[in-house]
């Protein structure tokens, strides 16, 4: 079974950014809005943090805009970290023939 996992995109902070002032609000109406700080929200659209999860969904709904996207966990199969020092040579052959 396939699952997905959510996670707020690098570009969150300028999107917010750009969608609240589209909007007019200032940066204490939309944390208002959203339940947050206003220095949350300043910290947000400087890319200082991301925000929650929860928070981005809030974001999202009330400026209408799109900052959460899924990474598909399947995918991670697919990738192998090769400065894990913990790698054996079987670790890299199971990778190999599981990618074939």
């Amino acid at each position: 079974m396939e699952e997905n996992t959510p996670f707020v995109i690098e570009a969150a902070g300028m999107l917010i950014r750009t969608a609240r002032e589209n909007a007019g609000l200032k940066q204490g109406q939309l944390a208002s809005m959203a339940g947050l700080k206003e220095s949350t929200i300043q910290k947000i659209e400087t890319s200082i943090i991301k925000p929650e999860l929860d928070a981005a969904r809030k974001i999202e709904k009330i400026l209408d805009i799109k900052i959460i996207d899924t990474y598909d966990d399947s995918e991670k199969s697919k990738h192998f970290n090769l400065d894990d020092e913990n790698i054996t040579i079987g670790d890299l052959i199971k990778f190999k023939k599981s990618n074939d």
